[in-house]
């Protein structure tokens, strides 16, 4: 299930006053700034009145010109306290304009690199008074307020990569088995997190974990437990568990830790092997008599103590069998009553939805059932299924 696409966040705004043909707009545009520049039916005085600019560019043809611009510009309340970017072309010029409130230079002809750089600073400098200066105008709070969500966006952008990077780009198929998985994060970027893979000795390694927290910080130590995961290479669950664990407590921080569970499928044999730190059981499917019963190997949530120990259950599947890891988001969904969805709910639905077709049609029904049961109440944490069904 993808993530939600980021929101729009208004770009800085440059307007041009005077002439746009000498300084480079196409690269301002490029750079990811909003340009405005006037014409006969967009005046400055128009634009001024319209709009919340964070830059002014002069760009007088001659020194006359880019005086009077400046005087209009200090004159008007809207634009009074804005910070203006003069190009001149002498270094008296240079000096003079510089003694003005809010006006810094440029000196032509001038690099674009330069430019853009000194475009940068103006901006910058701007949002820091803003958010540093009692006595800032609103135009300045309001760029700085700006600033801190452009950058809170980029952060979570960068985690919503992160964490799609995480995920398997695609599951397993095989002759034996079939696998559906789903992931709906509470947040744009959550704390779930599943993986599957395709082992060197021809067993299927199944992986859902629940990170604390969300964000940029979940997705970093979601992206550490992989690393880790990888460089456990042990056969059994529980001492794969174990390797885990001792290669993420020394660096998760206090207050962190990750919840797992781990599922190791052997498809010629049938066999199953399932280890679990400080997460909810994963449930099997008996598909002869529809018993669902808990794999209740036990252990500390991974991070906590770097030489805890873990148990592991081993369970004979046959064809038909099926085995349900997930997230407490769902068990502990709550409907409009108050009520938890639960293992018995969760269980009912992997009864019934096994009997409708594969591995697909099974996770669909029991999205179905939690979302019935949910009747519309609003989720309070990520969700996070995967399913692994013998086919033979």
């Amino acid at each position: 299930m993808s993530l939600a696409p980021p929101t729009s966040i208004q770009p800085d705004t440059i307007l041009v006053a005077g002439d746009h043909s000498s300084v480079p707009c196409e690269l301002m545009t490029k750079l990811g700034y909003r340009v405005i520049i006037p014409d006969q039916g967009n005046t400055i005085a128009a634009i001024v009145q319209r709009e919340l600019v964070d830059l002014i560019l002069v760009a007088g043809s001659d020194r006359a010109e880019s005086e009077a611009l400046l005087d209009f510009f200090r004159s008007t309340d809207r634009t009074r306290e804005v910070p203006c970017l003069v190009t001149v072309r002498s270094a008296t010029d240079e000096v003079d304009f510089q003694k003005m409130n809010r006006v810094a230079t440029i000196l032509i002809p001038f690099r674009a690199g330069l430019f853009a750089g000194r475009v940068a600073t103006q901006l910058r400098l701007r949002k820091i008074a803003g958010a540093e200066d009692q006595d800032a105008s609103l135009a300045e709070m309001n760029a700085s307020l700006r600033d801190l969500t452009q950058r809170f966006t980029r952060e979570r952008d960068e985690a919503k990569k992160i964490q799609q990077s995480l995920l398997p780009k695609k599951l397993p198929t095989d002759a034996r088995f079939e696998i559906a998985a789903a992931y709906e994060p509470l947040e744009e970027v959550g704390g779930d997190w599943y993986y599957v893979s395709l082992l060197p000795d021809g067993t299927v390694g199944l992986y859902v974990a629940d990170v604390t927290g969300h964000g940029l910080a979940a997705a970093f130590i979601c992206t550490m437990t992989k690393l880790a995961i990888g460089a456990c290479n042990e056969p059994k669950p529980a001492a794969g568990m174990t390797c885990i664990n001792r290669l993420l407590a020394q660096h998760i921080p206090e207050g962190r830790f990750i919840t797992m569970g781990y599922v190791r499928y052997a498809p010629d044999t049938g066999t199953l092997a399932h280890s679990r730190a400080g997460h909810p059981p994963a449930l099997v499917l008996h598909a002869a008599d529809g018993q669902v019963r808990q794999l209740l190997s036990g252990g500390l949530p991974l991070g906590f103590l770097e030489d805890a120990p873990y148990d592991e259950d081993v369970e004979q599947l046959q064809v038909g069998d099926a085995v349900l890891l997930y997230t407490d988001g769902v068990t502990e969904a709550m409907n409009r009553k108050g009520e938890q969805f639960g293992l018995d709910r969760l269980g009912a639905a992997l009864r019934e939805g096994c009997k409708l077709g594969d591995a697909g049609d099974a996770l669909r029904h029991i999205f179905k059932s939690f979302n019935g049961f949910r009747d519309g109440r609003l989720l309070k944490d990520d969700v996070t299924i995967v399913l692994l069904r013998r086919k033979g």
